[in-house]
Protein backbone atom coordinates (compact mmCIF):
# COMPACT_ATOMS: atom_id res chain seq x y z
CA UNK A 1 0.00 0.00 0.00
CA UNK A 2 1.49 3.34 -1.06
CA UNK A 3 -0.63 5.71 1.03
CA UNK A 4 -4.11 6.25 2.37
CA UNK A 5 -6.54 7.61 -0.25
CA UNK A 6 -7.65 11.23 0.02
CA UNK A 7 -11.44 11.22 -0.14
CA UNK A 8 -13.52 14.26 -1.04
CA UNK A 9 -17.19 15.00 -0.18
CA UNK A 10 -19.58 12.78 -2.11
CA UNK A 11 -20.83 14.35 -5.33
CA UNK A 12 -21.73 13.24 -8.84
CA UNK A 13 -20.49 9.75 -9.65
CA UNK A 14 -17.24 10.11 -11.55
CA UNK A 15 -16.00 6.55 -11.13
CA UNK A 16 -14.34 4.67 -8.32
CA UNK A 17 -12.92 6.70 -5.41
CA UNK A 18 -9.55 4.95 -5.69
CA UNK A 19 -7.48 2.96 -8.17
CA UNK A 20 -6.00 -0.38 -7.17
CA UNK A 21 -3.59 -2.85 -8.67
CA UNK A 22 -2.59 -6.42 -7.91
CA UNK A 23 0.63 -7.22 -9.74
CA UNK A 24 0.32 -10.92 -9.04
CA UNK A 25 -1.68 -13.22 -6.80
CA UNK A 26 -1.41 -16.99 -6.73
CA UNK A 27 -3.60 -19.61 -5.09
CA UNK A 28 -4.66 -23.22 -5.34
CA UNK A 29 -8.37 -23.86 -5.90
CA UNK A 30 -10.06 -27.18 -5.21
CA UNK A 31 -13.58 -27.92 -6.44
CA UNK A 32 -15.39 -30.92 -4.98
CA UNK A 33 -17.84 -33.18 -6.85
CA UNK A 34 -20.76 -31.79 -4.83
CA UNK A 35 -20.14 -28.50 -6.63
CA UNK A 36 -18.65 -29.47 -9.99
CA UNK A 37 -19.65 -33.17 -10.45
CA UNK A 38 -15.96 -34.08 -10.66
CA UNK A 39 -13.08 -33.08 -8.40
CA UNK A 40 -10.81 -30.39 -9.81
CA UNK A 41 -7.61 -28.82 -8.51
CA UNK A 42 -6.21 -25.71 -10.20
CA UNK A 43 -3.21 -23.45 -9.73
CA UNK A 44 -4.39 -19.85 -10.14
CA UNK A 45 -2.31 -16.88 -11.27
CA UNK A 46 -4.14 -13.52 -11.23
CA UNK A 47 -3.27 -9.89 -12.04
CA UNK A 48 -5.62 -6.93 -11.74
CA UNK A 49 -5.43 -3.20 -12.53
CA UNK A 50 -8.54 -1.06 -11.98
CA UNK A 51 -8.26 2.69 -12.60
CA UNK A 52 -10.65 5.08 -10.90
CA UNK A 53 -11.42 6.79 -14.23
CA UNK A 54 -12.56 3.59 -15.89
CA UNK A 55 -9.69 1.52 -17.29
CA UNK A 56 -9.81 -2.11 -16.19
CA UNK A 57 -7.29 -4.83 -16.95
CA UNK A 58 -7.26 -8.37 -15.62
CA UNK A 59 -5.63 -11.69 -16.40
CA UNK A 60 -6.55 -15.03 -14.89
CA UNK A 61 -4.77 -18.31 -15.53
CA UNK A 62 -6.06 -21.56 -14.07
CA UNK A 63 -3.98 -24.67 -14.78
CA UNK A 64 -5.26 -28.10 -13.85
CA UNK A 65 -3.06 -30.03 -11.40
CA UNK A 66 -4.88 -33.33 -11.93
CA UNK A 67 -5.06 -33.16 -15.74
CA UNK A 68 -2.06 -31.31 -17.21
CA UNK A 69 -3.02 -29.32 -20.27
CA UNK A 70 -6.55 -28.55 -19.09
CA UNK A 71 -6.87 -24.84 -18.39
CA UNK A 72 -8.85 -21.62 -18.22
CA UNK A 73 -7.30 -18.34 -19.43
CA UNK A 74 -8.94 -14.91 -19.24
CA UNK A 75 -7.44 -11.64 -20.51
CA UNK A 76 -9.48 -8.42 -20.22
CA UNK A 77 -8.68 -4.82 -21.13
CA UNK A 78 -11.79 -2.63 -21.17
CA UNK A 79 -12.89 0.90 -20.39
CA UNK A 80 -9.57 2.62 -21.07
CA UNK A 81 -8.38 4.89 -23.86
CA UNK A 82 -6.98 2.06 -25.99
CA UNK A 83 -8.74 -0.72 -27.89
CA UNK A 84 -11.03 -3.06 -25.98
CA UNK A 85 -9.85 -6.64 -25.60
CA UNK A 86 -11.74 -9.58 -24.17
CA UNK A 87 -10.16 -12.99 -24.56
CA UNK A 88 -11.13 -16.19 -22.76
CA UNK A 89 -10.47 -19.83 -23.55
CA UNK A 90 -10.92 -23.04 -21.63
CA UNK A 91 -10.14 -26.64 -22.47
CA UNK A 92 -10.78 -29.97 -20.80
CA UNK A 93 -9.70 -32.75 -23.15
CA UNK A 94 -11.80 -35.39 -21.38
CA UNK A 95 -14.20 -33.21 -19.46
CA UNK A 96 -13.74 -32.12 -15.89
CA UNK A 97 -14.65 -29.77 -13.08
CA UNK A 98 -14.85 -26.61 -15.20
CA UNK A 99 -17.61 -28.13 -17.33
CA UNK A 100 -19.34 -29.58 -14.29
CA UNK A 101 -19.29 -26.22 -12.49
CA UNK A 102 -21.48 -24.67 -15.21
CA UNK A 103 -23.84 -27.64 -15.37
CA UNK A 104 -22.41 -29.37 -18.45
CA UNK A 105 -21.47 -33.08 -18.50
CA UNK A 106 -18.17 -33.53 -16.66
CA UNK A 107 -17.30 -36.67 -18.68
CA UNK A 108 -17.33 -35.04 -22.15
CA UNK A 109 -14.60 -33.00 -23.86
CA UNK A 110 -15.23 -29.32 -23.14
CA UNK A 111 -13.98 -26.12 -24.75
CA UNK A 112 -14.85 -22.41 -24.65
CA UNK A 113 -13.53 -19.60 -26.81
CA UNK A 114 -14.56 -15.93 -26.42
CA UNK A 115 -12.86 -13.17 -28.39
CA UNK A 116 -13.82 -9.48 -28.63
CA UNK A 117 -11.49 -6.89 -30.05
CA UNK A 118 -11.90 -3.29 -31.15
CA UNK A 119 -12.71 0.22 -30.10
CA UNK A 120 -16.02 1.69 -29.00
CA UNK A 121 -16.66 2.72 -32.62
CA UNK A 122 -15.58 -0.46 -34.42
CA UNK A 123 -14.83 -4.08 -33.59
CA UNK A 124 -15.87 -7.73 -33.68
CA UNK A 125 -16.70 -10.49 -31.23
CA UNK A 126 -17.26 -14.22 -31.29
CA UNK A 127 -18.13 -16.78 -28.63
CA UNK A 128 -18.67 -20.51 -28.69
CA UNK A 129 -18.69 -23.47 -26.35
CA UNK A 130 -18.58 -27.19 -27.11
CA UNK A 131 -19.45 -30.14 -24.88
CA UNK A 132 -18.84 -33.46 -26.55
CA UNK A 133 -20.64 -33.27 -29.91
CA UNK A 134 -22.96 -30.49 -28.70
CA UNK A 135 -22.41 -26.76 -29.18
CA UNK A 136 -24.34 -25.07 -26.33
CA UNK A 137 -23.24 -21.53 -27.29
CA UNK A 138 -22.57 -19.97 -30.67
CA UNK A 139 -22.59 -16.18 -31.12
CA UNK A 140 -20.85 -13.52 -33.19
CA UNK A 141 -21.16 -9.89 -34.19
CA UNK A 142 -19.47 -6.74 -35.37
CA UNK A 143 -19.96 -2.98 -35.18
CA UNK A 144 -18.82 0.14 -37.03
CA UNK A 145 -19.59 3.87 -36.69
CA UNK A 146 -22.65 3.27 -38.90
CA UNK A 147 -24.10 0.42 -36.85
CA UNK A 148 -23.70 -3.24 -36.11
CA UNK A 149 -25.21 -6.66 -35.69
CA UNK A 150 -25.03 -9.55 -33.26
CA UNK A 151 -26.64 -12.96 -33.50
CA UNK A 152 -26.38 -16.19 -31.60
CA UNK A 153 -27.89 -19.35 -30.18
CA UNK A 154 -27.91 -20.66 -26.61
CA UNK A 155 -28.93 -24.21 -25.72
CA UNK A 156 -31.01 -24.31 -22.54
CA UNK A 157 -31.06 -28.11 -22.61
CA UNK A 158 -27.28 -28.54 -22.39
CA UNK A 159 -26.74 -27.39 -18.79
CA UNK A 160 -28.49 -28.43 -15.61
CA UNK A 161 -28.31 -24.77 -14.51
CA UNK A 162 -30.65 -23.73 -17.34
CA UNK A 163 -33.09 -26.66 -17.22
CA UNK A 164 -35.66 -24.53 -15.41
CA UNK A 165 -35.58 -22.00 -18.25
CA UNK A 166 -35.81 -24.88 -20.75
CA UNK A 167 -39.05 -26.03 -19.11
CA UNK A 168 -40.47 -22.52 -19.49
CA UNK A 169 -39.13 -21.43 -22.86
CA UNK A 170 -37.99 -24.49 -24.81
CA UNK A 171 -34.72 -26.27 -25.58
CA UNK A 172 -32.89 -23.29 -27.10
CA UNK A 173 -32.97 -19.52 -27.54
CA UNK A 174 -31.81 -17.57 -30.58
CA UNK A 175 -31.25 -13.81 -30.70
CA UNK A 176 -30.58 -11.12 -33.27
CA UNK A 177 -29.68 -7.50 -32.48
CA UNK A 178 -29.14 -4.84 -35.16
CA UNK A 179 -28.42 -1.13 -35.04
CA UNK A 180 -28.20 1.49 -37.78
CA UNK A 181 -27.20 5.11 -37.39
CA UNK A 182 -30.25 7.37 -37.43
CA UNK A 183 -28.64 10.71 -36.62
CA UNK A 184 -25.69 12.25 -34.89
CA UNK A 185 -26.30 10.60 -31.51
CA UNK A 186 -28.97 7.93 -32.11
CA UNK A 187 -29.27 4.50 -33.72
CA UNK A 188 -32.34 2.60 -34.88
CA UNK A 189 -32.26 -0.51 -32.70
CA UNK A 190 -34.01 -3.82 -33.32
CA UNK A 191 -33.64 -6.78 -30.95
CA UNK A 192 -35.35 -10.15 -31.36
CA UNK A 193 -35.34 -13.24 -29.17
CA UNK A 194 -37.03 -16.48 -30.23
CA UNK A 195 -37.71 -19.71 -28.38
CA UNK A 196 -40.26 -22.50 -28.62
CA UNK A 197 -42.58 -20.78 -26.14
CA UNK A 198 -41.62 -17.12 -26.43
CA UNK A 199 -41.06 -14.54 -29.11
CA UNK A 200 -39.73 -11.17 -27.98
CA UNK A 201 -39.17 -8.09 -30.13
CA UNK A 202 -37.93 -4.64 -29.07
CA UNK A 203 -37.65 -1.62 -31.38
CA UNK A 204 -36.65 1.95 -30.74
CA UNK A 205 -33.83 4.44 -30.85
CA UNK A 206 -30.91 4.81 -28.51
CA UNK A 207 -27.18 5.25 -28.04
CA UNK A 208 -25.62 1.87 -27.09
CA UNK A 209 -22.29 3.49 -26.27
CA UNK A 210 -23.89 5.71 -23.61
CA UNK A 211 -26.52 3.10 -22.69
CA UNK A 212 -29.29 5.63 -23.26
CA UNK A 213 -32.66 5.36 -24.99
CA UNK A 214 -34.11 7.96 -27.33
CA UNK A 215 -36.94 10.29 -26.27
CA UNK A 216 -39.62 7.95 -27.68
CA UNK A 217 -38.49 4.97 -25.65
CA UNK A 218 -38.80 1.37 -26.86
CA UNK A 219 -41.71 -0.63 -28.24
CA UNK A 220 -41.72 -4.12 -26.74
CA UNK A 221 -43.83 -7.01 -28.06
CA UNK A 222 -43.84 -10.46 -26.43
CA UNK A 223 -45.79 -13.47 -27.75
CA UNK A 224 -46.18 -16.82 -25.99
CA UNK A 225 -48.39 -19.73 -27.12
CA UNK A 226 -48.50 -21.06 -23.54
CA UNK A 227 -48.05 -18.28 -20.99
CA UNK A 228 -48.81 -20.50 -17.99
CA UNK A 229 -45.74 -22.56 -18.90
CA UNK A 230 -43.67 -19.43 -18.20
CA UNK A 231 -45.54 -18.08 -15.18
CA UNK A 232 -46.32 -21.41 -13.52
CA UNK A 233 -49.89 -20.21 -12.95
CA UNK A 234 -53.30 -21.52 -14.16
CA UNK A 235 -53.67 -22.49 -17.85
CA UNK A 236 -53.72 -19.52 -20.23
CA UNK A 237 -54.11 -19.54 -23.97
CA UNK A 238 -51.54 -17.82 -26.15
CA UNK A 239 -51.00 -14.16 -25.22
CA UNK A 240 -49.46 -11.14 -26.96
Amino acid sequence: MLRRPTLTPKGKDRGLPVSFRIDRATARLEMLPEFSLRRGVYDLDVALDVQRRGGRRATVKALSVLHPGDHLNVDLDIGGDGPMKVRADALEARGGALAGAIGLPADQPFAVDIDADGKESQGTFSAYATSGAARPLDASGSWTPQGGQARGRLSLAASTLTRGWMDRLGPEVTFLVTGRRAGENLFDLDARLNAENLGLEARGQGDPGKRQLGPRGVTLVAVSPNLSRITGGPPWAGRR
